[in-house]
């Protein structure tokens, strides 16, 4: 195999990780390197709301979790060693704080706060609610607790402004996302992890707690049964 400089490549210029021991997804938040694709963090954060929009294989480099995705190959899945590492390493969270700030001004949760830009996401079916779940849960395997809550609390206030056009079946997602252990898998042989009775009890407490817990009995019955 050749090289871009034209030379033989070796085995370790193909392997993911250098001579540091870091994976790549690590060297990617940490050191600035490039991802598969030849963009690195500062690049992708860089860019217009239209282009994180419609580009669907970056998520998972900005918010990177312990399992897989089924959407995208290309990118890495955490071990315990890259979350050990990001918790305790302050280029990580420095890096992870900013793309969590390019995040929230894509919500329009971003200082000041922009409603209009929630109608662009804040409905059922859009993508930008499985990616909402997936940046919580990562942002904690970052050890970045503070930040995650923040995030979800601002989300589920947009769900409550905006007035049933969220399901609860998200929502509990959410829920789940922020209250449970960041390193428990969210799903099992394809299935949910844990009853969505008792996930939809935990985001019934979180609503309770903003004050907000106003659904009818038919709404929580057809959240349970989904």
């Amino acid at each position: 195999m050749t090289s871009a400089s034209g030379g033989d490549m070796t085995d370790s210029d193909t392997d993911n990780s250098q001579g540091d021991g870091k994976s790549l997804i690590a060297r990617f938040y940490i050191d600035g390197a490039p991802d598969p694709a030849g963009r690195t963090l500062d690049e992708i954060l860089s860019w217009d709301d239209e282009d994180l929009e419609l580009c669907h294989d970056h998520i998972q480099w900005l918010f990177p979790l312990h399992e897989p995705s089924m959407f995208a190959m290309m990118h890495e899945v955490l071990t315990e060693s890259d979350v050990e590492l990001f918790s305790s390493s302050l280029a990580a969270r420095t890096n992870m704080a900013r793309t969590i700030a390019r995040w929230r001004s894509f919500l329009g949760l971003g200082q000041p706060t922009d409603p209009h830009k929630w109608r662009d996401w804040a409905e059922d079916g859009d993508h930008n609610l499985l990616r909402i779940t997936r940046s919580i849960r990562s942002i904690r395997l970052f050890g970045m607790e503070e930040e995650a809550r923040a995030l979800y609390e601002d989300v589920m206030q947009v769900a409550k402004k905006r007035k049933g056009r969220i399901s609860p079946r998200t929502l509990a997602f959410w829920t789940r996302a922020m209250e449970e252990p960041a390193m428990q898998p969210m799903r099992q042989n394809s299935g949910l992890v844990m009853p969505m009775a008792g996930i939809w009890r935990r985001f019934v407490d979180a609503m309770e707690r903003m004050g907000a817990a106003d659904m009818s009995d038919a709404e929580r019955q057809e959240a349970e049964e989904k």
